[in-house]
């Protein structure tokens, strides 16, 4: 059996960046009027100031961390956001008639599923502090992974191994393939 998943990447310094902004240029987004086109113009723009402003990268992360833990202005922004994304990829997959009949699983489904993984891992007694962060070390890469970032907040390691988790442990998966693109690199 197989079952599919599309991880959408729908939560992170992207989201907080794009939040930031749309609140800074007091702009608003209408699921049902605002097309990708200008979703793509505005994260541009906030890209762009987030690479130069230290300001207003900060406020970002900021940003990140309340959407995260469920402040009520972050939260009914995102999901403005997220449904004009979803309109436009659905345009997408109709047309390579790609279907996802177990559903979306972006990152944000992950968040409440987050700190009992990084529980097991402590348990484990594979997570270190550093720097007020928590992270692992492993024998594939100098860098580690972070499971929790020094401010709270959680990245793409603490989403993916969540993810993992939830596919082997409550899906009950055996075998996992990944296909992942370079959009961010």
């Amino acid at each position: 059996e197989v079952k599919k998943k599309n991880h959408l990447g729908d939560w992170g310094t992207q989201f907080g960046m794009l939040l930031t902004y749309l609140k800074d240029t007091n702009t608003n987004v209408d699921e049902e009027n605002t097309a990708i086109k200008e979703l793509n113009a505005i994260y541009k723009a906030a890209k762009k100031k987030f690479d130069e402003d230290e300001d207003f990268k900060t406020r970002s992360r900021q940003e990140v961390v309340k959407l995260q833990s469920g402040e009520e202005g972050a939260r009914k922004m995102w999901k403005k956001l997220i449904a004009v994304s979803e309109k436009a990829f659905n345009k997408v997959y109709s047309k390579l008639d790609i279907d996802f009949p177990d559903g979306y699983c972006g990152e944000s489904f992950y968040q409440s599923r987050i700190p009992a993984t990084v529980e097991d891992l402590t348990k484990l007694g594979l997570v270190e502090d550093y720097e007020g962060a928590k992270i692992i070390k492993t024998s594939l890469s100098k860098a580690p992974l972070f499971v929790q970032k020094s401010d709270g907040g959680y990245g793409y390691d603490s989403t993916d191994m969540t993810s993992i988790r939830y596919r082997t442990q409550e899906l009950n998966l055996n075998w996992l393939v990944y296909v992942c693109d370079l959009g961010q690199s």
